[in-house]
């Protein structure tokens, strides 16, 4: 978990050593839920914020694309971070490295935040807004409502952080409601036969 004033000072010390594309990277991250690895095929048309999904494996049951929608005043602020992302040609990796190494000064004697940190938040957020689950698992790009059982915890999460949803013509009826399967299984595999 972060602090809204512990992501400041980061993304302010990222600023301040020039670093654009890793401060856009964790705005990105922050604002849309957005995996590290989907954030180069983010784009924006008016109030819509289209996210091409990864981690489409298993037979296409995990991972999916989605389109959020915002106001206009913030989908310009997603704009204007997707633009310092992309402002210079970096990999994923230097990136990572960067943002470690910047964190690493920016909070000594913490547990350093990642990218994933903010995507964990992302998702307590979300459940602290009241979406329900298939919802969160569609703004988070699963194809299955018991993956968000991994992501954040609603006591943490603060619901006035989240100004997305998904659009109004987004498929909800793809996303598989699984939680209670997936809670009945867990149940059964830890039970002990006497």
């Amino acid at each position: 978990i972060i602090s809204d004033e512990e992501f400041g000072r980061w993304v302010q010390e990222l600023l301040a050593k020039g670093l654009v594309v890793e401060a856009g990277a964790l705005l990105l991250i922050s604002m849309t839920g957005a995996r590290p690895c989907e954030l180069g095929g983010i784009s924006i048309n008016g109030n819509r914020i289209v996210i091409p999904g990864a981690k489409h494996s298993h037979g296409g049951l995990r991972g999916a694309d989605r389109v959020l929608e915002a106001s206009e005043d913030f989908c310009r602020l997603v704009n204007n971070a997707l633009e310092s992302f992309h402002s210079e040609a970096r990999s994923l990796d230097s990136i990572r490295m960067a943002l470690h190494c910047v964190a690493l000064e920016t909070f000594p004697g913490r547990k350093v935040p990642s990218m994933y940190t903010l995507r964990h938040q992302f998702g307590s957020n979300l459940k602290a807004s009241g979406l329900s689950r298939i919802e969160i698992a569609y703004v988070m790009g699963h194809q299955a409502t018991d993956s968000i059982a991994r992501y954040g915890d609603k006591r943490f999460g603060r619901a006035e952080a989240v100004q997305v949803k998904p659009a109004c013509e987004a498929d909800l009826s793809r996303v598989r409601t699984t939680h209670a399967a997936y809670a009945r299984s867990r149940s059964k595999a830890l039970r002990i036969d006497c």
